[in-house]
């Protein structure tokens, strides 16, 4: 009952935080899109973000795994509210150059990727083994309510008033995240190999593992197709076809993120049941195919109703496939190893993200963003299949037995 209370607090503050995300996922592109003009601006900013998530997941895997993970994350929450309070307080005195949209980028994105990695380790220190599944389900699901709701209210008001507000908001939310954080505990594992070497532990595991390694791989090549999360190039192209091709409001574009955001909803909630009947590995690679085909959906269809079918279709693969990811890993790693085992594979990950993300939306640039999710859906199409004869369609017999949380 006491582990149920400290997650349902800890899962309140992270509900919130994702609404204010939501504002941001909207508001920052339109702001960059207005001030460059094109979506190759867009990719470039959103890949510097991702870049400082590569730099970052060099480090945090070792600070979340020897530092208070606690500690860590409350001041991760305050940075980036003051990372995008300034931008926002600079923004309000008439000065909003280039530099300061990707130095808040830069930071968010580092600091994220710290607190992101303190979010893999903090919900098996909350939950049971055997809880895991349905834990980060109702995680990622409220979430994708938080950015359903976050995305259309980001879309009216900016459209009312700009993208500046929404932003704010944001701010306002890494507050109620770091306050959430602040009235639970849970601590931080006994370092039973505190003699190896930091980086050669995670990594001597992460290589080891054919599992976890061929998940990477997957992911690594996905990241490369712009393919990874919803901050990551996928967002940028759908903003860019709505907004600029197809020539609607922010208000349609808010819309749409946020029927993408439904689609992650209904993945969420599909995903568990998903996962006890056909295996944690099946569902992972189902929803890559069910993401390549809401891109070909967005792609081959120029209505602003097919971005949005599309969106449902792309969300929920995403969830599909990151709630047994996140619930393998957390059940694979051992508790003392999981910060800089989920940092070292979030390295590789991000950093073919960042080079994705910079690519497709150049390719945009030149062809058009429909034509380019085209393409992206045919490649996550054939990664999918490729990696349909792998290790990870069987990694059900990879999962150990239930055990108790480490507190």
């Amino acid at each position: 009952m006491r582990d149920d209370h400290r997650f349902s607090i800890y899962w309140l503050g992270q509900t919130l935080s994702g609404f204010g995300d939501a504002f941001a996922l909207v508001a920052l592109p339109l702001l960059v899109l207005d001030a460059t003009g094109s979506v190759t601006g867009m990719g470039l900013v959103t890949a510097s973000g991702v870049a400082a998530q590569v730099v970052a997941s060099l480090f945090s895997g070792r600070i979340v795994d020897r530092l208070d993970r606690r500690r860590t994350m409350i001041a991760c929450d305050l940075g980036r509210a003051v990372a995008y309070g300034s931008f926002c307080l600079l923004a309000l005195r008439g000065q909003l150059p280039l530099w300061a949209i990707y130095l808040t980028v830069v930071t968010g994105g580092a600091l994220s990727n710290v607190f992101s990695v303190g979010t893999m380790t903090a919900v098996p220190s909350l939950v049971a083994r055997d809880k895991l599944h349905n834990a980060n389900a109702k995680l990622q699901g409220s979430l994708a309510i938080a950015y359903v709701l976050g995305a259309l209210a980001a879309g009216a008001v900016t459209t009312l008033v700009g993208p500046l507000p929404a932003i704010a908001i944001d701010a306002g939310t890494f507050l109620a995240s770091a306050l959430s954080l602040a009235t639970i505990r849970y601590g931080t594992p006994k370092q039973a190999n505190a003699g190896r070497k930091a980086f050669g532990a995670g990594f001597r595991f992460l290589i080891d593992h054919r599992l976890l390694r061929s998940m990477t791989l997957v992911l690594v090549l996905l990241g490369l197709s712009g393919n990874i999360g919803v901050g990551a190039g996928i967002t940028d192209l759908m903003i860019f076809h709505v907004k600029q091709e197809l020539a609607e409001s922010p208000r349609m574009v808010g819309l749409c993120v946020g029927i993408t955001a439904l689609g992650a909803l209904v993945g969420a909630v599909v995903a568990p049941r998903m996962s006890r009947h056909l295996g944690s590995g099946t569902s992972f690679l189902i929803g890559n195919l069910v993401q390549a085909a809401g891109l070909l959906v967005i792609g081959c269809v120029p209505h602003v109703f097919a971005a949005a079918g599309g969106g449902l279709l792309w969300g929920a693969g995403m969830l599909l496939r990151s709630v047994p990811m996140h619930s393998l890993r957390q059940s694979l790693i051992p508790n003392e190893l999981l910060g800089r085992v989920t940092a070292l594979s979030w390295t590789a990950i991000f950093g073919g993200c960042a080079v994705g993300t910079a690519a497709m939306t150049r390719v945009a640039g030149q062809i058009g963003a429909g034509p380019t999710m085209i393409g992206i859906g045919i490649v996550v199409t054939v990664i999918g299949a490729l990696a349909w004869a792998g290790p990870i369609r069987r990694s059900q017999e990879d999962v150990p037995p239930t055990a108790p949380a480490t507190a």
